[in-house]
């Protein structure tokens, strides 16, 4: 009896696990801003692009927020152009 019991516990735990897992939508924004100097005739001129992607993780909250979060970046070059990818689960 207890072996059953035992059996029907790790059931239910493992059907709550499964259960906890679902699709989580994670929404990029990318935003690239680039500083051009054309030997100061024109001054600084700023081109800033955007786009946005989507991803869809299949895991619980925590972890997909997680993943979610580590697919952003932001990195700047020498010359202070950046990059970001700036992502959050929807």
């Amino acid at each position: 009896m207890k072996k059953i019991l035992s059996l029907f516990i790790v059931a239910l735990l493992a059907i709550a696990f499964v259960s906890c897992k679902k699709d989580y939508t994670c929404k990029c924004n990318y935003t690239s801003t680039y500083s051009y100097d054309y030997g100061g005739v024109l001054g600084v001129v700023t081109t800033t692009q955007t786009s946005t992607t989507e991803k869809t993780f299949n895991n619980s909250k925590k972890k997909a927020e997680s993943d979610c979060k580590s697919e952003g970046y932001i990195t700047t070059d020498e010359d202070g152009n950046t990059k970001k990818m700036d992502c959050t689960i929807q």
